[in-house]
């Protein structure tokens, strides 16, 4: 099992610019995609196994593999984050009314919390920067808020809302696990195996475009019949993907998840690619992302990866103002972007209230109905305000409705009221502050990964405000992770 040596010291100078340390987490993360994504599905065609059985020789094959390489604390963290990116926990479980089952305990993640716990040795909670301290405290303020929403029941189910809460929770413990484990070794031992996972992901949800699963080929036009026609058979997803729930959750399909999974893909692989020597195999990952937000033909995933996009694109024009010597076209770039983008917003208000229905490449004869939604949530809220009537399924169940609320933060106001509503977003306004600060601070080796990461989580953000996020438990996941990796590394005044 890994000793206590293979975790660096952060105050030493291979502590947070160092790449080595965090090699053993991605190739850890590496192994376990590579089975659930490739291994497995391929097996899966050629022979008669059970895909449950394989998945069972999978785990433990990677356990195995892990101890074996000594790297056994390496390789729970990893599965910590490819589990959460493929939304799948080991848990204890409680039978509940109707002869189903509610899980209580994510048993591998409050595992390996225990685990970083019990190693930790170096910066003491009191060194967490303040900002971080109160992001950390309003998002439990959040949940608590929700489990309080669940007591007092004021929606149709208590059940419905316990289990959004639960689900808070586990966002909060991705988020802590995150946190200490940047903390204690530096910050690509997170963002690595989590761009591995959403890549393996994404390649599956890819192959099943072109392999004929579904009609998505059709919105690429010619191109598309082209690429389904020589497109390899059988594929990876040749197989009954319905045979159990990893391959019937969230990463099949060309569906909501999968493009909320591209939107925090794309741009942190297109940092990356600033900054490494794999420009050719990090390009080819980025178009995978690309090319599953363009299948979806979704508008609002057409929005959040531009916004994405632009973030990154603005910094290395930046950089690249500042490489030839333009000091003062690069102290004028970014007011300038910035100007940019907010006439941008205001024109596409203006277009909206004139009554078109396309803006450039985008729809809005949907804006309507969204907005009349959200005067429905902010009235429910009006009617609950301190606990809101609960997570989940409740606003549906209430108004009658077969959607939630397409937009995040609404969804949380009708689900918690005003005082959880004030926490949640406190909490991420605070992270997202925390990141813009990381990216001041760093230096340029590390400002990248930093760019990333903000753009990732702002393309998040404009994904959020349209859509059923709240019941997207990946794409929840995914972003606490980003923000325990924030916190994580401005630990210590680092």
């Amino acid at each position: 099992m890994g000793s206590r040596s293979s975790i660096p010291d952060p105050r030493s100078p291979l502590g947070r610019s160092s790449t080595s340390s965090s090699r053993p987490y991605t190739a850890s993360a590496a192994l376990l995609t590579a089975l659930f994504v490739f291994v497995v599905p391929s097996v899966a065609i050629v022979t008669d196994f059970s895909v449950f059985r394989l998945l069972v020789a999978a785990v433990l094959a990677y356990a195995l593999a892990v101890y074996w390489l000594d790297a056994a604390f390496e390789g729970a963290c990893a599965a910590v984050i490819v589990l959460a990116v493929f939304n799948i926990t080991a848990s204890a479980v409680v039978p509940v009314t109707g002869g189903r089952s509610v899980r209580i305990v994510d048993v591998l993640l409050v595992g390996t919390l225990c685990w970083l716990l019990a190693r930790r040795q170096y910066a003491p909670f009191s060194s967490l920067r303040k900002s971080g301290r109160l992001i950390v405290a309003f998002f439990l303020i959040f949940v608590l808020w929700t489990f309080l929403a669940g007591v007092v029941g004021n929606g149709p189910s208590s059940e419905a809302a316990f289990l959004y809460a639960r689900a808070q929770f586990r966002y909060g413990l991705l988020c802590v696990t995150a946190a200490l484990l940047v903390e204690t070794t530096d910050v690509r031992s997170v963002l690595y195996p989590l761009v591995v996972a959403l890549g393996g992901s994404l390649a599956f949800a890819v192959d099943e475009i072109f392999s004929g699963a579904s009609g998505y080929p059709s919105h690429f036009g010619a191109l598309g019949t082209t690429l389904q026609g020589i497109w390899p058979t059988p594929s990876l997803t040749s197989f009954p993907v319905d045979s159990s729930i990893l391959y019937a959750g969230p990463p099949v399909g060309q569906n909501r998840i999968v493009v909320g999974m591209a939107i925090f893909f794309v741009p942190l692989v297109v940092a990356a690619v600033a900054r490494s020597r794999l420009h050719p195999a990090l390009s080819v990952a980025g178009v995978l992302g690309v090319v599953s937000v363009l299948a979806s033909t979704a508008d609002s995933a057409y929005i959040a990866l531009c916004v994405a996009i632009a973030v990154v694109a603005v910094y290395w024009c930046h950089v690249v103002l500042g490489r030839y010597g333009l000091s003062r076209a690069q102290s004028l770039f970014l007011p300038l972007s910035m100007l940019v983008g907010a006439i941008a917003i205001l024109w596409g208000i203006g277009a909206i209230a004139a009554g078109r229905e396309e803006i450039l490449f985008v729809q809005t004869n949907h804006l309507g109905v969204r907005l009349r939604e959200y005067a429905v949530a902010v009235d429910v809220a009006a009617r609950y305000p301190l606990f809101g009537v609960g997570g989940g399924e409740n606003f549906e169940r209430l108004m009658d409705r077969r959607w939630g609320v397409h937009n995040l933060f609404l969804a949380n106001l009708v689900a918690t009221g005003v005082p959880g509503f004030l926490a949640y977003v406190f909490s991420v306004i605070g992270a997202t502050w925390l990141c813009v600060e990381r990216l001041l601070r760093s230096g340029l080796d590390e400002r990248w990964i930093w760019v990333g990461v903000l753009a990732a989580v702002l393309g998040f953000y404009a994904y959020a405000f349209w859509t059923i996020a709240f019941q997207r438990e990946t794409l929840n996941a995914v972003y606490w992770i980003l923000v325990g990796t924030t916190i994580g590394a401005s630990w210590g005044g680092q």
